[in-house]
């Protein structure tokens, strides 16, 4: 990642264009734009650029690892109208982002994730929510 979500955007007077946040959370995915626009919508945020705030929410939720955070990322990318629940239309609309479901969910790229990883996790105490801890299933 960038430095700081303040450099990312302090050539361009403390906002940041989608195009360019990509480049700033230092993923070389073809996704990022899609990534984006679900952390916004989920904000309510309409437009193309981000403000330093703005970008410092996006960042935190990104930089998280715990898994909550992370399937949190992946639902709102495959929920696009943000109503909180994901149809059948969406799930098949997400299927060109499961590169980018697999980075979220299997960041050891064991190249699975397992339902009983996910129940586990979802029912384990806060502080045990670590993706990790799925890999010793």
């Amino acid at each position: 990642m960038c430095e700081s979500p303040e450099k990312c955007s302090a050539s361009t007077d403390g906002w940041l264009h989608h195009s360019l946040f990509g480049k700033c959370i230092a993923r070389n995915l073809r996704h990022t734009g899609v990534l984006f626009y679900s952390l916004a919508r989920r904000r309510d945020i309409h437009g193309d650029s981000i403000n330093k705030a703005q970008l410092k929410d996006f960042w935190d939720q990104i930089s998280d690892q715990s898994f909550d955070s992370r399937l949190r990322t992946v639902f709102d990318m495959v929920d696009k109208d943000a109503d909180g629940r994901i149809t059948e239309e969406e799930i098949k609309e997400a299927e060109e982002y499961a590169a980018l479901i697999m980075e979220e969910l299997d960041p050891e790229e064991t190249g699975f994730i397992m339902v009983l990883c996910v129940l586990l996790l979802q029912n384990a105490g806060p502080k045990s929510k670590d993706v990790s801890a799925c890999s010793s299933f």
